[in-house]
């Protein structure tokens, strides 16, 4: 039996003036409606050349890049080339890596439409003005957990749940062997003194909106482990109603979405069926519906949604519309962001990271040469910081073409996004995660067989989700709670991109000796083969 919150009112939610007037609303990525690619004179659709137009405006007008974006006639397969570029000029000085990135997300909001469920057309940048008239507003349901919170780090790892002391060190295990920087067991071990009131006190002050709340990477579970109230955006379905069942086995408070009143619906059923929004289609009404949710708590919006293609690049912009319109509308400090990074794209990393694969590939043996296998080193770009001092950027590529440029579109505008609203003075969580073994992953034999051969390559590992989730969470609860941490705007940084560096939980590839597009074909041949890693010992 589902529990629901009793004795006290629902969060403020905005109504229009006319909520009987009801209109279908399916739950789909359809690009019939919602957020949608523009169209050409003709009326078609191409996902390249708008890409290219934002990839473009990101470089500069005057900016010969964009020219050779412009003219590049095998984009499909040479994407890689033009990013990395782009990548080295944002380093060349804080600035730089500002001005493209807000160059980038202006002309995605500029390129991208809505299209609202009466057929009109409308620039991205519009749906902050909220729903038409007479589209029905969103309502909420709030289920109460009934178990007792947990406090402090764990993680479920080889079927068992480990915590303190064994948690830490599992965690400088990963460290040291390379799939992870150092920060990140140190930054969980911080955690790992905060008491039980300490996290009390959290529960009472962040509220987590999580976008694609039932995302397998996504820190659902985790968060109302620790008991607190977070707000589940997710299609109707069986995930999201396997969620809101669960709720009787776990803490804290699930807020949800609903197509009608809460006392319109009759029983669980009822209820189930009324649950759920998605992203694509009611970005307007989750925007509206969002920001007038729980003003006084301090509200951290986390975008985890993922889908294949080129509907990738749209449930990622109409994430970032969302996350950019619940920002103008709440009051100003009130609201944080948080980012899952994907280390397949172009970005610096730190000069550490750079040596290690470095001084690997200068020692690597011979079946290397064999498997013409590539370096994962790049000469650093020499960075001129506000206080006029020289550093080095070493810029990583990250990109596996096979993935497309659709998908480096998606995940590189969520850098964008961090570094521009960090810069604005909101205090960003955004951290690396490493390959996982999700259902996304897994279905495609070839991918699977790929991220697990890749482990063959020191020090490359694949993770299972539920574990990477338990870190990551943490590693979030870290960057919202320590005033020390590079997420926190105070901080001073030499450049916007080392707000990635602190605690990058990448997988390896930071620290491994050649690039990941070279070890596409060994390590999907290896994977085939059945090669499996693991680091199972539990350190002394």
């Amino acid at each position: 039996m589902i529990h629901l919150v009793r004795g006290r009112p629902a969060p403020a939610i905005r109504r229009h003036s006319d909520p009987a007037r009801k209109i279908k609303m399916a739950f789909s990525a359809s690009a019939d409606f919602g957020v949608v690619w523009p169209t050409d004179s003709s009326g078609k659709v191409s996902t390249t050349e708008t890409g290219k137009r934002v990839w473009m405006a990101a470089a500069g007008a005057e900016n010969p890049l964009a020219t050779a974006i412009a003219e590049e006639k095998k984009w499909r397969w040479r994407y890689p080339d033009h990013l990395v570029s782009l990548a080295e000029q944002a380093c060349q000085t804080p600035k730089s890596a500002l001005d493209i990135a807000t160059r980038g997300l202006q002309a995605l909001h500029d390129e991208f439409e809505y299209v609202h469920p009466n057929g009109t057309r409308v620039k991205l940048r519009e749906v902050e003005n909220g729903p038409q008239a007479g589209v029905p507003p969103l309502y909420t349901t709030i289920l109460e957990g009934r178990m007792s919170p947990k406090d402090g780090p764990d993680m479920l790892y080889d079927q068992r749940r480990i915590r303190e002391e064994r948690l830490v060190a599992k965690l400088k295990q990963w460290v040291d062997y390379g799939v992870a920087e150092e920060m990140v067991y140190r930054a969980i071990a911080s955690m790992n003194k905060l008491g039980h009131e300490d996290f009390e006190a959290l529960t009472e002050k962040f509220v987590f909106v999580l976008l694609g709340a039932t995302s397998e990477m996504g820190p659902v579970s985790t968060l109302l482990n620790m008991g607190f109230t977070v707000v589940c955006v997710a299609r109707n379905g069986r995930k999201l109603n396997a969620l809101m069942r669960r709720m009787d086995k776990l803490a804290g408070e699930l807020v949800v979405p609903l197509n009608k009143p809460q006392r319109e619906c009759q029983d669980n059923d009822e209820l189930f069926e009324a649950a759920g929004a998605d992203i694509l289609t009611q970005t307007p009404e989750l925007i509206d519906w969002i920001s007038g949710l729980f003003p006084d708590s301090t509200m951290v919006v986390d975008s985890l949604a993922y889908l294949d293609g080129e509907a990738g690049v749209r449930v990622c912009v109409a994430m970032d519309a969302i996350a950019a319109g619940v920002l103008k509308r709440r009051k100003e400090g009130t609201t944080a962001l948080a980012y899952l990074l994907s280390p397949a794209t172009a970005y610096p990393t730190d000069a550490e990271s750079y040596e290690k694969r470095v001084q690997r590939y200068e020692n690597r043996g011979w079946s290397a040469s064999l498997l013409w296998l590539s370096p994962n080193h790049r000469e650093p770009v020499e960075c001129t910081t506000d206080g006029g001092i020289l550093i080095r950027m070493p810029v990583l590529n990250g990109f596996i073409t096979e993935q497309g440029p659709n998908y480096a579109l998606a995940k590189t505008l969520q850098q964008w996004r961090a570094i521009v609203e960090r810069s604005r003075g909101v205090r960003v969580s955004a951290n690396f995660a490493p390959g996982c073994r999700t259902e996304s992953v897994m279905h495609s034999k070839t991918v699977a067989a790929a991220i697990e051969g890749s482990s063959y390559f020191d020090p490359n590992m694949a993770f299972n989700p539920e574990t990477a989730s338990s870190v990551l969470t943490w590693l979030m609860m870290y960057d919202l709670t320590n005033p020390t941490s590079p997420s926190n705007p105070d901080v001073d940084l030499e450049h916007p991109f080392c707000l990635f560096w602190h605690a990058a939980f990448h997988g390896g590839g930071w620290n491994c000796a050649y690039s990941a597009q070279s070890l596409g074909m060994p390590a999907y041949v290896l994977g085939r083969l059945g090669y499996r890693k693991r680091l199972d010992e539990e350190a002394e």
